[in-house]
């Protein structure tokens, strides 16, 4: 018995610290993808903070760069995941950062038709790379999502904070920051391999030899343990060596998936993206006050820069609250919640924009920080929730799908606001008979850094 006890002994040490390396690796991985979320969100956001710089000198609708980004986005979101399983992750890590940094050049230097066109390039590199990364967070625990999540908080904020910093402090030009970015794709390469290595050793570990000892009936309990164990990892070696093709989930049973995906997520997940873009590509970019102490381009600089940062502690705040007893599980009722409150400050500031009853602009911008946060808690608990509802294959077919109402609500904010910022730029110009205090864009892109000499 002494003999066996101590056998038991050995194999608790043995499970004990294969566990500790386990969760060592992992840990290891998820900077990989919180640095992910935060590249492809800060490129992304950095577009959509320099949307009036890019149109400067133009009356174009404002959410003309938002289609621009929109439509190869909500193609890629709808299509690639059906067959992005064919194509090797890898091809698909290099279309995103190719794109992405031509995109940059290109928008940097060309004239605005060809600028709208390079917005295009990024959106569609930027949706290729996402896809293929929350497809692989389907391979590790859910706090791989939640280390995803929070880097895009963090990213939608240093996106802004930058071009501000650069385009309103410091007084560079808006071509010159661009360029600066544009081989940070390139470190998309060395994430995924961080990626990659962990997926393969993973698979490897499931290879190990199983060495069987013979033992008394009491350690019964002991191998049922490690039956459990050994099917967890033949899952994670079956999971983590195929890429190939619909073996595992037919056409029907795809369909029913998104069938459940879209039950789950889109309505409120379409509401609350619709409503964070009409708010901050046409609602406020009408809205600018004399008594300010900046321009009225810098207006929208610090409008879409406090966003920003709600956002980014809206993302982040589950990866917070899992250190604590704090931490809930995301509900379709929260998430209708959070949604729903988006909505209201999107009326609000539209009230704001048509009769102007706020004194100042302090009290709008905290409006537009309790926005950027609540929509946050959006996109966490979006992803949160879909990770909680599916599986194994599921898990990772849903994923690819989970930012299709992102998509969806993008695409419908630009084409009503093609609508409706103009008209809420005419009733201003009524209003104030002049355009200063109606449009948070200059006359051109000299007159950004022109201040500077004076």
């Amino acid at each position: 018995m002494l003999a066996t006890l101590t056998m038991k002994e050995m194999n608790t040490k043995k499970l004990t610290t294969k566990s500790d390396s386990e969760r060592t690796q992992q840990g290891n991985v998820f900077p990989a993808f919180a640095l992910f979320g935060c590249f492809f969100t800060s490129l992304t956001s950095v577009i959509l903070a320099g949307t009036q710089d890019t149109l400067a000198g133009t009356y174009k609708p404002s959410t003309t760069v938002l289609l621009a980004g929109v439509v190869p986005l909500l193609i890629v979101d709808v299509i690639a995941p059906y067959f992005v399983n064919r194509i090797p992750n890898l091809v698909l890590v290099f279309t995103a950062s190719i794109s992405v940094s031509v995109g940059l050049i290109i928008l940097a230097y060309a004239d605005v038709e060809w600028k709208i066109a390079a917005v295009a390039l990024l959106a569609f590199g930027v949706a290729v790379g996402t896809i293929t990364i929350v497809s692989l967070t389907s391979y590790f625990e859910p706090s791989a999502v939640s280390a995803y999540s929070s880097g895009t908080g963090v990213g939608f904020l240093l996106g802004p904070l930058y071009y501000t910093a650069l385009t309103t402090w410091f007084c560079v030009s808006p071509n010159t920051t661009l360029t600066i970015v544009s081989p940070l794709p390139l470190s998309y390469f060395v994430l995924y391999y961080f990626i990659i290595k962990n997926i393969r050793k993973k698979a490897s570990d499931s290879d190990e030899e199983v060495v069987y000892t013979k033992i008394d009936d009491t350690d019964t309990e002991d191998v049922e343990d490690s039956e459990i164990k050994k099917e967890r990892k033949q899952e994670t070696k079956d999971k983590c060596t195929r890429k190939t093709d619909d073996v595992f989930l037919s056409r029907k049973e795809k369909m029913l998936i998104l069938a459940k995906l879209f039950s789950l997520t889109l309505v409120p997940g379409f509401i609350g993206f619709c409503s964070q873009y009409l708010l901050t590509q046409t609602v406020i970019t009408t809205i600018a006050y004399k008594n300010a102490p900046f321009t009225p381009r810098d207006h929208y600089q610090y409008y879409f820069f406090i966003f920003a940062l709600g956002e980014m502690i809206g993302r982040s705040h589950h990866l917070i609250l899992s250190k604590t007893r704090l931490l809930y599980t995301p509900t379709r009722l929260l998430l209708w919640l959070f949604s729903s409150t988006e909505m209201l400050i999107l009326c609000f500031a539209i009230l704001e924009s048509w009769y102007r009853f706020l004194p100042n602009v302090g009290i709008l911008l905290f409006f537009v920080f309790f926005a950027g946060f609540t929509q946050g808690m959006v996109y966490v608990n979006m992803l949160g929730l879909l990770h909680l509802k599916f599986e194994g294959e599921e898990r990772e077919f849903v994923m690819g799908y989970a930012v299709v109402p992102r998509g969806l609500g993008m695409f419908t904010a630009g084409l009503v606001g093609f609508f409706v910022e103009p008209l809420l730029l005419k009733h201003c110009i009524s209003l104030f008979k002049e355009s200063t205090s109606c449009l948070t864009r200059s006359e051109s892109l000299v007159s950004i850094t022109s201040k500077c000499l004076t």
